[in-house]
């Protein structure tokens, strides 16, 4: 259950940071291509943080739980989650379907991260 807890809040962190991000992002990139440049920097932007987000969510759900952890090795697993979404959209046929990428994209970080988030503690050592 502590688990599911800390993958909602990764998710929930994710969607704040990466809604600001994305924010962010289009108003710098307005200006670097008429047209289009604004879109490209929000979702860069968006999907960058919602990645650094997942972490963010999931360390102060754990915290707030007074669950041990490892903050560096959820930032990590997010991020590698994430360029491994990106990497396999193509031979997955992930991007075929649009919100089934978004579905994946928006819960493998989090999974990964809230699985990283407790696995150096020794909470997923097999019996």
């Amino acid at each position: 259950m502590a688990y599911l807890i800390r993958v909602a809040g990764g998710v929930l962190g994710g969607g704040v940071v990466g809604v600001i991000a994305g924010l962010i992002g289009s108003a710098l990139g307005g200006g670097a291509n008429p047209g289009w440049g604004d879109l490209i920097g929000a979702i860069v932007a968006g999907g960058a943080g919602y990645l650094v987000g997942v972490p963010l969510g999931v360390v102060v759900v754990g915290r707030l739980r007074k669950q041990r952890g490892s903050a560096w090795l959820a930032l990590i697993a997010s991020l590698l989650a994430g360029a491994l979404v990106v990497a396999l959209a193509e031979p997955l046929r992930l991007n075929t379907v649009p919100s089934l990428l978004q579905a994946v994209f928006v819960v493998f970080p989090a999974l990964a991260s809230a699985w990283a988030f407790a696995a150096r503690v020794g909470q997923y050592r097999a019996s």
